[in-house]
């Protein structure tokens, strides 16, 4: 490859005429090299399998960023005015196990096409403490927007750890 084209590859007007081209019979990320020739890789190093639920493999306050697409959709039924209680406890489950893990003052991105004031109350189950941003992720031909939420852990307040060191110095 010439020094021009991988200046090329800088830049985003090649990568929008490179995947407008393809179609069924092209490969698009052939020198990213195939999911077969990685998954030995991915497998040691990334995947782990788990119940998102209960994810005890995993360290607490040992993950940088969380990321759901699907996950806790999959979990919800019934009517989002009043979801009923599996759906309560299934989500709040998985929420404060994401919480868990998460480090302090990291992020958990969650998409879906759910409206907010329906998916607020799951976020803020019992047991977190979240800053919640959201952001409409439109620009789709889809009648219906996307949410992007982006909850931050917040660290545990300052006064609270400093009055449990007191009370261990106090016990000692």
């Amino acid at each position: 490859m010439s020094d021009a084209e991988a200046k090329r590859l800088a830049h985003s007007e090649y990568w929008d005429a490179r995947y407008a081209e393809v179609g069924p019979d092209k490969q698009v990320h052939e020198w990213f090299r195939s999911f077969n020739n990685l998954e030995w890789f991915l497998d040691r190093h990334l995947f782990q399998q788990a119940d998102v639920r209960q994810m005890d493999q995993i360290p607490s306050e040992s993950v940088d960023v969380a990321f759901d697409k699907g996950t806790l959709d999959a979990m919800i039924y019934g009517s989002p005015w009043d979801p009923p209680d599996e759906v309560l406890d299934n989500t709040g489950r998985y929420i404060r196990e994401v919480f868990r893990v998460l480090k302090s003052d990291t992020v958990f991105i969650y998409i879906t096409y759910r409206q907010p004031h329906f998916i607020i109350p799951l976020l803020n189950c019992g047991g977190v403490d979240w800053d919640i941003q959201v952001d409409i992720l439109g620009g789709s031909d889809s009648s219906f927007d996307y949410h992007g939420f982006i909850l931050k852990k917040l660290s545990p307040p300052v006064a609270a750890s400093t009055e449990r060191e007191t009370q261990k110095g106090d016990s000692g």
